[in-house]
């Protein structure tokens, strides 16, 4: 009879040190809490050694840890906004003889890429840009942004200029090129290597900030966002303060734009269709022969709902734009479409003029506190504006021959319906670009018209997308975006589902509806030439 052979006490042994190894491994091994708790206590340790150390040019006041979750106290502003990662936040100043105030997070989980983030107005940048951080620090990027050396008021923006050409040349360009060696600096120290990738964002003021970048310091980045832009400050707030006195000097009435919202329901109805939907949008402000005087009053008949004889010529030249200078250079006029947005923009008590437009001419030009809207004269104030501020300030340089030969990329948009800086002084920008680099500039810089589409955002349009991802690929890839679909959300669900979604071209193309399909779905559309350039 066969029996089955005994295990041998080797086997048995085997098996005993098996288990005994497993159970201390269970005892001896990290947790993926214990690992992730050691890793938090190191990024920790490296946040707070920073402080107190002078790293390039920034001196680093405080280093702070922020938990993913924990609310970060804006630093003029009473809200609010939620880290959306863990990151160390950087609060410096810079050497020398400039007040440059630095904010920098550095989040724990590093994209290698980083990110500045331009101001906007003339109130420097710290108070208004943390939003614009958070977007991209969730994305892994190191954010910096600064207050362009100084500390601006929205009670009496601009005084700190006066006299004061140093914090001018900061505010101007020099600021930010400071701030770009900076960050770079506190990467490197931080996690011990530079950025694989630097970018730049910014929106109307920081939009021409953006322009400067590209023009006066090639170096210092990779790819560039300019939405909306200020570029040519002298021109724009000349224009402005131009705009305002249209209605400013009107006869009698004085209440023209509380009759704008007639007048954009006039030119909608004549002008709606032009991408062959009826959605209460001017896709296409240029091709619109809407002509004022078709609200002109009956004699005797005036009401809320026509236009005087003085108010047509005012609207007319509103959308002609003004005349500057001895020479009488023109500068965009207010496109069809922005009615809604001009007693904000325009008037002489409006946000254009009071807090921009008249305390540029008070505080930069002038230098003069008793300076007021009545002393303004649009060719002598612009020729003096020029003058004294254009190299320092103006964007408008078309040769971005350094940028383009690093190859460099910049993305710029603009809203059709922006009542503050006319949509038109970017296509002009633009038109520049080519003239002075070629049509090869389109493989480097690209410029897409928003409709509907306000001051950095808002309008009937659609206007959301991602544009520091759509930049990032153009940079890794080479290939410029020939469309990009942007949404509109709900105001009562913004992170809902859109409720619109529309591509939008590069200039000079726009988008228009195939004939068939929902309006509302990007996909019913093509970006096309037809109509593009017509008016401009």
């Amino acid at each position: 009879m066969n029996e089955k052979p005994l295990k041998s006490h080797s086997s048995i042994s085997n098996l005993s040190l098996i288990g005994v190894g497993i159970l201390l491994s269970a005892i001896c091994l990290p947790t993926t809490a214990d690992v992730k708790d050691d890793r938090f206590q190191i990024f920790k340790e490296e946040c707070s050694g920073l402080e107190g150390k002078t790293i390039g040019s920034a001196i680093i006041d405080s280093a702070d840890i922020i938990e993913k979750g924990d609310k970060i106290k804006r630093i003029f502003l009473i809200k609010k906004i939620v880290a959306p990662l863990d990151l160390c936040r950087i609060q410096a100043t810079t050497t020398g003889t400039s007040e440059i105030k630095i904010e920098m997070w550095l989040p724990r989980d590093w994209n290698g890429k980083m990110l500045g983030q331009g101001g906007g107005g003339i109130n420097g940048g710290l108070n208004n840009t943390e939003s614009d951080l958070v977007k991209a620090v969730a994305k892994g990027y190191a954010g910096i942004t600064s207050n362009l050396g100084h500390d601006g008021s929205l009670f009496s923006p601009g005084k700190w200029a006066n006299g004061n050409n140093d914090k001018v040349a900061d505010f101007g360009h020099r600021a930010n090129h400071i701030v770009a060696n900076a960050g770079k600096s506190i990467i490197s120290e931080h996690y011990g290597k530079a950025p694989t990738r630097s970018y730049f964002q910014g929106c109307s003021g920081g939009g021409r900030e953006a322009l400067m970048a590209a023009q006066m310091y090639p170096q210092d980045y990779d790819g560039i966002i300019a939405g909306a832009p200020a570029g040519d400050m002298s021109g724009l707030f000349s224009a402005g303060l131009w705009n305002a006195t249209r209605e400013y000097r009107l006869p009698a009435s004085g209440n023209f734009t509380d009759k704008a919202e007639a007048l954009n329901a006039a030119v909608l109805e004549h002008c709606d269709e032009i991408d062959g939907v009826k959605d209460g949008i001017v896709s296409h402000p240029p091709a619109c022969d809407f002509s004022p005087e078709s609200l002109r009053c009956a004699e005797g008949n005036e009401s809320d709902s026509c236009l005087t004889d003085a108010e047509v010529i005012a609207a007319k030249e509103l959308y002609a734009g003004a005349q500057l200078g001895a020479q009488k250079v023109p500068f965009p006029g207010l496109p069809m479409g922005s009615e809604l947005g001009w007693k904000t923009f325009i008037t002489p008590g409006g946000l254009g003029a009071k807090r921009l437009a008249i305390p540029y001419f008070r505080w930069f030009v002038a230098g003069d506190s008793d300076w007021v809207i009545e002393n303004f004269d649009v060719q002598k104030d612009y020729d003096k504006a020029k003058s004294k501020l254009g190299s320092t300030i103006d964007a408008t340089n078309p040769d971005v021959s350094g940028f383009v030969e690093r190859h460099g990329k910049l993305l710029m948009t603009h809203g059709w319906e922006d009542p503050a800086i006319p949509a038109g002084a970017s296509i002009k920008y633009y038109s520049d670009l080519e003239s002075e680099m070629g049509s090869e500039i389109n493989d480097s810089a690209r410029l897409f018209m928003m409709p509907g589409v306000g001051h950095c955002g808002g309008g009937p349009g659609p206007s959301t997308f991602d544009a520091l991802s759509v930049l990032d690929m153009w940079v890794e890839e080479g290939t410029p975006p020939d469309q990009i679909v942007v949404s509109k959300f709900s105001d009562s669900d913004p992170e809902g589902k859109p409720v619109i979604t529309r591509p939008i071209c590069p200039w000079p193309k726009i988008a228009k509806y195939k004939g068939h399909g929902d309006s509302a779905v990007d996909t019913s559309f093509v970006c096309t030439s037809d109509e593009a350039g017509a008016g401009i």
